[in-house]
C-alpha cells in the first residue's frame, strides 16, 4: 500500500506497517489456535444464545437465560 500510493512519507501509515505483526492473529501463525476457525467459535455460541432465547425474548430474559447457563458452566 505504502509503494502503489506512493505514500511513503506518511508517518502515520508507515508507523502501522512497522507494527503489522499486531494486525490480526489470523495472519500471526506464531499462536497456538489448533485449528479452530472463527466459524467454530461463533456456531457454538450461536448454539448457546439459541437455547436460551427466542427472537421475542426480551433482554432481560435473555439475561437471565445466560446467567443460568453460566451457572451450569461453573
Amino acid at each position: 500500500m505504502l509503494e502503489s500510493g506512493g505514500l511513503h512519507e506518511n508517518d502515520w501509515l508507515r508507523s502501522l506497517y512497522e507494527i503489522r505483526h499486531k494486525w490480526s492473529t489470523t495472519m500471526n501463525k506464531d499462536i497456538l489456535d489448533l485449528g479452530i476457525l472463527s466459524t467454530q467459535r461463533s456456531e457454538s455460541t450461536n448454539s448457546v444464545c439459541h437455547g436460551i432465547s427466542k427472537p421475542t425474548s426480551t433482554l432481560t430474559d435473555c439475561f437471565l437465560g445466560m446467567k443460568k447457563i453460566i451457572a451450569r458452566w461453573r
